[in-house]
């Protein structure tokens, strides 16, 4: 198993912690880096499995995990996403201070978000698909906030906020089609701000 695979289903509150405790000093000695650290963050959705078919806790969210890892890394690879977000949790999963292995063009370089869900057919912007909106968009601010960057509108550049379709030589429609670029950014400026206010002054 992975050196620090971290299969945690944090709630905001933990997540925040989380995300506050991460020293990402370590990024670009790794070998697997092409950056200094985490230029920025690449969102992704599952597709298999379903919003429908993710459990949130207990024996079966924790088989599911643990599964994904043996399966990431029975291809090869030396890690995978750095999260999965689901309705009421944001899962660990790769350690997120090196760098994951989940967009080809964009690995080395970026933080990987997995959502749950199939959002080229489950809604996104009601029911159990807006909890995980809403989820990920508490994800992408903090880790946007602890690291200094911009989600702006995406560019071939090394800014803005990126889908996994934007990496075009992989062949993904992923976030999905029910994702809307514009309407994550707004939210996730709106939330950045937000959590910037709650912060304790120094």
């Amino acid at each position: 198993m992975w050196k620090n695979f971290d299969p945690t289903p944090y709630d905001a509150t933990g997540f925040l912690a989380h995300v506050a405790a991460l020293d990402f000093s370590a990024w670009e000695t790794d070998p697997h880096a092409r950056s200094r650290r985490p230029l920025f963050i690449v969102l992704h959705n599952t597709s298999a499995p379903t919003l429908a078919q993710w459990v949130e806790m207990g024996p079966a969210h924790d088989a599911r995990l643990h599964n994904l890892q043996n399966y990431y890394e029975g291809m090869g690879w030396h890690a995978g996403p750095h999260y999965f977000v689901s309705r009421a949790h944001i899962n660990g999963f790769s350690d997120p201070v090196r760098p994951g292995v989940h967009a080809s063009c964009f690995n080395g370089v970026s933080i990987g978000i997995e959502m749950a869900g199939e959002y080229n057919v489950e809604a996104f912007d009601s029911g159990d698909g807006a909890q995980v909106r809403d989820m990920a968009v508490l994800a992408l601010a903090a880790l946007h906030n602890k690291l200094g960057l911009e989600p702006l509108p995406f560019s071939h550049g090394v800014c803005g906020l990126h889908f996994h379709r934007d990496c075009v030589q992989d062949h993904h429609d992923c976030p999905g089609s029910n994702v809307h670029r514009d309407d994550v950014i707004a939210r996730v400026q709106a939330k950045m701000a937000e959590l910037k206010a709650q912060a304790p002054s120094a």
